[in-house]
């Protein structure tokens, strides 16, 4: 269909690793979509929700998401109430793509043997939606994610979002540590 405004991607650094990103439109993208309309409305840095991000397309799909902040023409949003719609001073964005393997591995790797790191979001409605897990560093499906009695929740704001991560012991961890810490 026609559509009146257009975000394509012009400069990408490294290049050759990003080559095929170039001139791609991340408005086709509803996520990329909305999380550039809210940068350029707020001048916030904001985050979209999960997206496999173009760079990976001839490979399987990877879960990753994309910071933008919007540039504006003159340097800066213009606060003034006479000031000009911030889509009539917005020049584009800066976007900074992440996988969320490569964010969170080097942490979910930092964990003692045993406990997984489970980094997610939640719906208007409360439901989970799994953004990644981890064991012993690596990455897991989420069916073999265990949930537990013995679980700590946690949750930090980032970009204009609320990621919620979770660390879940196993259940040889638990024995482990059951028989550990009793001196019976």
């Amino acid at each position: 269909g026609v559509r009146g405004l257009h975000a394509p991607i012009m400069f990408m650094e490294p290049l050759e690793a990003n080559r095929n990103s170039i001139g791609f439109d991340i408005f086709t993208v509803e996520r990329a979509r909305a999380a550039a309309e809210l940068a350029g409305e707020t001048g916030d840095l904001i985050a979209s929700e999960k997206i496999s991000l173009v760079q990976d397309a001839a490979a399987a799909p990877v879960a990753g998401f994309v910071l933008y902040l919007a540039v504006y023409r003159g340097g800066s949003r213009l606060e003034a109430p006479e000031a000009q719609e911030a889509s009539e001073t917005l020049s584009g964005w800066v976007d900074v793509p992440f996988r969320l393997a490569d964010v969170l591995q080097p942490i979910a790797a930092s964990l003692p043997p045993g406990l997984q790191l489970v980094f997610f979001e939640k719906e208007a409605a409360g439901r989970e939606v799994l953004l990644h897990g981890f064991l012993y560093g690596a990455t897991i499906d989420a069916t073999r994610i265990v949930d537990s009695d013995f679980s700590s929740s946690d949750y930090l704001y980032f970009g204009g979002r609320k990621w919620h991560f979770r660390i879940d012991p196993t259940t040889n961890y638990i024995a482990a540590q059951h028989t550990a810490t009793h001196h019976w």
